[in-house]
């Protein structure tokens, strides 16, 4: 049981950088295109 929860919140870590990732490059795009 704990080593799912361990791997569920390592999916969840995982997805939650990629979107923090996703956001600043956006961002990045902005700032270059302006």
């Amino acid at each position: 049981m704990k080593n799912d929860l361990e791997h569920d919140v390592n999916e969840w870590l995982r997805f939650v950088e990629m979107d923090i990732v996703v956001d600043w490059c956006k961002e990045q795009i902005k700032t270059c295109r302006s």
